[in-house]
């Protein structure tokens, strides 16, 4: 979208003005998170904030008219949580309006805007830090005063990765790391607060992929380098030790469970932890039965079982062996709740984002945006793209919390960013699309 020309501007610069207003209300709605009974004020600031960014988008017309019209019809819904729980069309409608204004941002929005949700966190953590650092000391459970355990830990790795992303987007790093280090370590503590496996786990890991990624081509042209700079006795020994290195381990594993039944189940159990293993059994009886449920009958194939119905109806505790009111994973929500088509155009969604991730960490010397990213955004909108879809497929923290939903779709449009610096459209020129 083109910006008003300079030229033409009053000497009260409207347009800061309104940037200074939806940056302080994405500020609040993180920060609200942390207060007691903060909730319904965080869903209020997160659906101004969402109707301010929309109405910036005057390339957009009346397409962005039209989103906004969308999401004030669902005001009530969104704020005051009517509709059925945990899910409900109004989580989808925040997530696509909020895709839409974050797609096309530059790699200077996405510093400012990644450095204020970290900062915010920071914020957050500092108004509970006694008990905060408490619980991250002795590894007893936290959940922020308005989210539940699952909601904290997404929140903590959305705060951790976007201050890594505004600290590599800045022009001068240590300018920017120096503020950014204390923002990382507060989202930290506060996913090691909340023992969630997903945030500590998937966080790392994510950066992990981002990196390997990034330099895919380097490390494929160095390892094809040193490997035909090898004997060819020594390559195929280390291809038979390939093969036979894992199936040793299986046999040593087997033997051991033989001479010694439940012996090696015993050593994994006090390694992994009895709770986390009963957790992921668990998880595996509520994923089997919500993947069941559009074989019900009764065209439950086409339309899904329904809102709610889900867990109320079908997934109770007599059938998963506990209380749950979700399915720990997003594909599997939507293709319980509203049927193979919606499903389907899920994944044919997800399959074009992963091709976008692809080619934005290719580093093709025909792509004019990756010239413009450096690889900074590419690295680090490709670790908030895994850890959002990472974390999804094993919970489902985002639902029924509004700024959650909405920097669930606004940081999966940093995967488009401005094809120039200051540009942005929502038209996909033929060498990105997809």
């Amino acid at each position: 979208m083109n910006r008003t020309d300079p030229s033409t501007r009053s000497p009260f610069n409207v347009q800061a003005f309104v940037s200074l207003i939806s940056d302080a209300l994405l500020v609040l709605a993180v920060v609200l998170l942390f207060i007691e009974d903060g909730k319904r004020y965080s869903a209020g600031a997160t659906t101004l904030w969402l109707a301010i960014e929309t109405l910036r988008l005057s390339g957009a017309r009346p397409w962005s008219l039209g989103a906004l019209s969308i999401l004030a019809l669902n005001v009530r819904g969104i704020v005051l949580e009517d509709g059925p729980t945990p899910v409900s069309h109004m989580d989808y409608v925040v997530i696509i309006i909020a895709v839409l204004v974050g797609f096309g941002r530059d790699a200077a929005h996405w510093r400012r805007t990644a450095a204020l949700v970290s900062g915010a966190c920071l914020l957050g953590v500092l108004l509970n830090a006694e008990v905060i650092f408490d619980f991250a000391w002795w590894s007893i459970e936290y959940q922020a005063q308005s989210l539940t355990k699952n909601s904290t830990a997404l929140l903590a790795g959305i705060g951790a990765l976007s201050g890594v992303m505004a600290a590599l987007l800045g022009r001068h790093q240590w300018r920017w790391w120096l503020p950014m280090i204390p923002c990382i370590l507060a989202s930290f503590v506060l996913a090691k607060a909340t023992t969630s496996r997903a945030a500590l786990g998937l966080v790392p890991l994510a950066l992990l992929l981002a990196g390997l990624l990034i330099s895919r081509d380097r490390l494929s042209s160095a390892f094809r380098t040193r490997l035909t700079a090898l004997s060819p006795p020594i390559r195929r020994g280390l291809g038979l030790a390939a093969v036979l290195v894992p199936i040793s381990l299986v046999a040593i594993a087997l033997v051991v469970e033989i001479t010694a039944p439940g012996g090696l189940l015993r050593w994994f159990s006090g390694l992994y932890g009895a709770e986390n293993i009963a957790n992921d059994i668990g998880r595996l009886r509520v994923w089997e039965c919500y993947l069941g449920l559009p074989f019900k009958g009764e065209n439950r194939f086409i339309y899904g079982v329904g809102f709610q119905n889900s867990w109320q109806i079908w997934c109770t505790p007599e059938v998963t062996g506990r209380f749950l009111t979700h399915s720990h994973n997003i594909l599997l929500q939507i293709w319980a709740e509203n049927g193979v088509l919606p499903f389907s155009l899920i994944l044919v969604l997800l399959v074009l984002m992963i091709r976008r991730v692809l080619r934005n960490t290719a580093q093709r010397s025909d792509q004019g945006r990756s010239r413009e990213m450096g690889g900074a955004l590419a690295f680090s909108s490709t670790a908030m793209f895994l850890y959002m879809i990472g974390f999804h497929m094993v919970e489902l923290g985002m639902m029924k919390v509004p700024l959650l939903t909405a920097l669930f779709g606004y940081f999966l449009g940093s995967i488009y960013p401005a094809a120039k610096p200051g540009q942005r459209s929502l038209q996909v020129d033929h060498h990105s699309a997809g």
